[in-house]
């Protein structure tokens, strides 16, 4: 039992050096890193009797907040751990998410926002799912607010993820939309107020698909998605490339990344390097998966890295 305390605190030491000098691969030594997806943090942030769901790091490294389910989906929290004296404290939930049901955080560019999705609005009408927010106030978080229509609506909203510049893409099932969910655009006007839209073709053509992950520079984008073509009904990640104003079709990501399993709620580190994603095997806990984007094979050369 000691000898494996002792390899936590050594592996939560290198993490935290890791993400404290801005993700640089090198310090964080392939024994840990891989070239083939691993569980994240076993035995700290990925444990036994749970699901680990969809998470994100703060711009500088040093917080961590991500989902943690029951094994029946019933009961979501949003725990956080915090880098402080060279090492990551113990995970606990966060001080808004102690009532209701919330889950998918995601940091905005400046660390200053912390977005979420939460059933505590009351006039949702399906699933009383909507996006809210908290911003920093010193060392702590805002009361939760609401994010206002465009981007909620009557209807569920999920996975918010946001690029840099401010554009926003999630997941809903508001009328229209193909399927039981669509990834939607708000784009961000010079006023700043968002016109939000569905992202369209070829994305939607032969997926049904959710959960988008964009990088940071509108680049690439990677979600989950059911080939509408296939008899086998799990979720698989695909990639898809920006060119211009039109996404490329996309591409599964292969053998490496998907299983029999489902894989789904990709994030990625503040500089696109790491890929994290949810591995979920029917009957079995869903872990947090890592590894580094440039092992996945075809698409390297196309994924741009922050220097």
């Amino acid at each position: 039992m000691a000898k494996q305390y002792t390899f936590i605190l050594l592996f939560l030491i290198t993490l935290g050096n890791l993400f404290a000098q801005d993700l640089k691969l090198p310090s964080l030594g392939e024994e840990l890193i891989g070239k083939e997806p691993k569980i994240f943090a076993p035995g700290f942030f990925s444990l036994e009797n749970r699901i680990e769901g969809r998470g994100s790091f703060s711009p500088d490294g040093n917080q961590f907040y991500f989902t943690v389910s029951d094994m029946s989906f019933k009961n979501q929290k949003i725990f956080y751990s915090v880098y402080t004296d060279n090492i990551w404290s113990k995970p606990d939930t966060a001080k808004f998410s102690k009532k209701y049901a919330n889950w998918e955080p995601f940091f905005s560019s400046n660390g200053q926002i912390l977005f979420f999705t939460s059933n505590r609005n009351p006039d949702t009408l399906s699933n009383h799912k909507d996006f809210f927010f908290v911003t920093r106030v010193g060392d702590g978080w805002s009361e939760p607010q609401i994010v206002e229509k465009p981007i909620n609506s009557q209807f569920t909203e999920l996975f918010f993820s946001q690029s840099k510049n401010g554009n926003i893409y999630f997941t809903s099932n508001r009328p229209k939309g193909k399927g039981s969910s669509y990834i939607y655009l708000a784009t961000k006007q010079p006023n700043g107020t968002y016109s939000v839209n569905k992202i369209g073709r070829p994305i939607n053509r032969y997926y049904l698909n959710w959960d988008p992950c964009i990088a940071q520079d509108e680049s690439f984008m990677i979600f989950p998605a059911v080939s509408l073509f296939k008899i086998s009904q799990k979720a698989d990640l695909y990639i898809t490339f920006k060119t211009g104003d039109h996404w490329a079709k996309p591409k599964n990501l292969g053998k490496l990344i998907n299983t029999k399993a489902n894989e789904y709620g990709p994030f990625l580190s503040p500089d696109n390097k790491i890929l994290f994603f949810i591995r979920l095997a029917e009957g079995q806990k869903g872990d947090i998966y890592w590894v580094d984007l440039n092992t996945i094979k075809n698409f390297n050369t196309q994924i741009k890295l922050t220097p």
